[in-house]
């Protein structure tokens, strides 16, 4: 026969067990609802990119060069051209968030604000059309509030006019590579 004391000891390992195992579905299923948040999510932006990428023409890269070279030149097709490119990387920030919180994203989703700042939003252009739109993010929550936050910083940290430098660098590596 089984002792008091080592048939409660058995017993409190049970209820441990039970316990344990119950945090953990809870935690899957907690996980399991984080991603598939973050799918409808990018289900969500990939129709509303396909219907913006019709707002694109196939000389697009020309509208972006005249975006940062030219901006006062710009007609107002080409600017909804523009509009429909940065709400599509806005778009992608906002998965990269989605995803990290989700724990599918393993780099914070700061670092790809920091990469989209420095390589998409340090012209006047892009800015522009950022103090004008960022607005509409901020209504979405906390996390809009947060990336918001996050882009303005970035924006403010950044130094003016590297993605025309960025162009100008490469065009003259190609070049350079070009001569004989």
């Amino acid at each position: 026969q089984m002792s008091a004391r080592t048939r409660n000891i058995f017993e409190a390992t049970g209820v441990i067990s039970v316990v344990v195992g119950l945090l953990l579905v809870a935690y899957q299923i907690n996980q399991a609802t984080n991603i598939a948040s973050a799918q409808a999510r990018a289900d969500y932006t990939a129709a509303w990119r396909a219907l913006d990428s019709t707002r694109q023409s196939e000389n697009f890269a020309e509208v972006l060069a005249k975006s940062i070279y030219h901006p006062d030149e710009l007609t107002p097709a080409e600017i909804l051209e523009l509009d429909a490119y940065y709400i599509g990387i806005m778009d992608q920030l906002q998965s990269a968030q989605a995803n990290w919180r989700a724990g599918i994203r393993r780099s914070h989703w700061q670092t790809a604000v920091d990469f989209v700042v420095r390589y998409r939003f340090e012209n006047g252009f892009a800015r522009s059309w950022w103090s004008l739109k960022k607005e509409r993010y901020t209504r979405t929550g906390s996390d809009g509030e947060q990336l918001v936050a996050a882009m303005d910083a970035a924006i403010t940290a950044a130094t003016n006019q590297i993605t025309g430098e960025w162009v100008e660098d490469l065009a003259s590596a190609t070049m350079l590579k070009r001569l004989p």
